[in-house]
């Protein structure tokens, strides 16, 4: 692919943790303090704590796969049937998030 380049790990972390921080700040705090009362702060704690690991088992899968985009992966991984159907509801579910968790209200 023309134009085409890799990040390394480090910076699919930051890249990661920067949009996790940034989700959290603009989305959770109302509903997880209206939740959660006086132990909001446990609660983001406590989700910042699984994030990392998300993190660290998307640094670990990438260092399994070095060549490999994210797609190719899970196509790799789960077979390319299985993998393709997962990559194809990836695509299709992730514009449409913030409104389903508007619907159900999370957000």
């Amino acid at each position: 692919m023309p134009g085409s380049f890799k990040i390394s790990s480090h910076q699919l972390m930051i890249l990661i943790l920067l949009y996790s921080v940034g989700t959290v700040i603009l989305h959770t705090p109302s509903p997880l303090a209206s939740f959660a009362k006086q132990d909001a702060w446990l609660a983001a704690l406590f989700g910042t704590g699984i994030a990392l690991i998300f993190v660290w088992f998307y640094i670990r899968v990438r260092n399994l796969y070095p060549d490999l985009a994210l797609d190719q992966i899970k196509e790799k991984v789960f077979g390319k049937l299985v993998g393709k159907m997962i990559n194809l509801t990836f695509f299709c579910l992730f514009p449409l998030l913030p409104r389903l968790l508007i619907m159900w209200g999370i957000s």
